[in-house]
């Protein structure tokens, strides 16, 4: 029951964090307000982190049982979407370098991150 429960909660958080950012492409809402990214990226970062956590304790795949060696799977798990994500953002135009570039992808892994360790910490409750 508890994979349901957090299969079903990534997916709609999943499925929320693409319609926010497409909401947000389509009204040059990245453009006009700051926060926008920022709280995208945070949700981005809890979703995908409630998918992984979700394959990683209920799928045959993993048979990590170190706390230590799971903490820092899921930390390498969410700065790689990070950075794949900020790949995606610069190849598609959402952001350009500037003279912010680097400040802002910095804020951006770093609301990945928190948004990731929320996922971490959630789901290490929901198990």
């Amino acid at each position: 029951m508890k994979s349901i429960i957090l299969f079903t909660i990534s997916i709609l958080l999943v499925a929320l964090t693409v319609s926010f950012d497409h909401l947000a492409k389509h009204f040059y809402l990245y453009w006009q307000s700051g926060w926008i990214d920022q709280a995208i990226h945070f949700l981005g970062g809890l979703s995908a982190t409630l998918f992984f956590g979700w394959f990683f304790y209920y799928s045959n795949y993993f048979k990590v049982t170190n706390k230590r060696a799971t903490f820092i799977i899921f930390i390498i798990y969410i700065l790689l979407v990070g950075i794949l994500w900020e790949i995606y953002e610069y190849h598609f135009g959402i952001i350009h370098y500037s003279p912010y570039f680097f400040r802002d992808t910095v804020l951006d892994l770093l609301m990945d991150l928190l948004g990731g360790l929320l996922a971490y910490f959630l789901t290490a409750i929901i198990i």
